[in-house]
């Protein structure tokens, strides 16, 4: 319900990530098929593949500032009006939206006051997600070897390397932080067959909370930090 007396009758669907759950197929099954979920009232705003990338660059530059495509600044408020205007569900999907703070994903779900938003976020067990992390950082020549990678991750303490994974992999603080402004809605089969948490939020900010998920076997004791250094391209997040 956007508010308490009126059921909203547009909805934002924001597919988050996680990278490596089959995010670009899904994108590109989406994009291919643009007219048939127009015919269905659902809409899949962008000139090309990439809008949905750098609209999330332009709406969270302190994090992707290293964004340097022309069509960057103002793409972000170009995809909220395409949202406003269609009278039915829009869908924007980026997994670069997966590791923000709370004050990032709170701009990102409070840009759509006029609709009821719901989060979507597809994962799959880290058995198969570290390595599919590794070899797409070995497809854009990063030199950490699969060893190394795995002792980042299982060290005490935090090392770059391992902070820049667990800021996108790390499942329960991605869903708390996209969570904060929501309520549980139901549950559904990710791409990976693996369960994916969705997310019902108030246009008019009503508070929530989120209920139970798979947990990842990172130790929650451990906290993680932002990385602002690294700028990754949208084909390595992708699947």
């Amino acid at each position: 319900m956007s508010s308490a007396t009126t059921p909203a009758t547009q909805r934002v669907y924001l597919h988050i990530g996680l990278p490596k759950t089959g995010t670009t197929s899904l994108q590109e099954l989406l994009w291919h098929n643009r007219e048939v979920l127009t015919a269905d009232g659902v809409a899949f705003p962008g000139h090309d593949l990439g809008a949905h990338h750098r609209a999330v660059a332009d709406v969270h530059p302190g994090r992707y500032g290293g964004w340097k495509e022309k069509r960057t600044p103002g793409s972000w408020a170009w995809l909220v009006e395409q949202a406003k205007a269609h009278q039915g569900t829009t869908l924007i999907s980026s997994e670069l939206l997966a590791p923000a703070s709370p004050q990032e994903a709170r701009q990102v779900v409070d840009a759509f006051p006029f609709a009821e938003v719901h989060i979507v976020c597809t994962v799959r067990d880290l058995a198969r997600q570290i390595p599919s992390v590794w070899q797409e950082n070995v497809k854009t020549r990063q030199s950490t070897s699969y060893p190394a990678l795995l002792a980042s991750l299982r060290a005490p303490e935090l090392d770059d390397t391992a902070r820049l994974f667990w800021d996108y992999q790390e499942v329960p603080r991605v869903l708390e932080t996209w969570g904060a402004r929501c309520r549980p809605s139901r549950s559904m089969s990710s791409p990976c067959r693996h369960a994916a948490d969705v997310r019902t939020c108030s246009g008019s900010g009503s508070r929530g909370c989120w209920a139970s998920t798979r947990r990842s076997t990172r130790p929650t004791s451990r906290t993680t930090a932002t990385s602002r250094s690294a700028t990754p391209r949208p084909s390595s997040c992708a699947a």
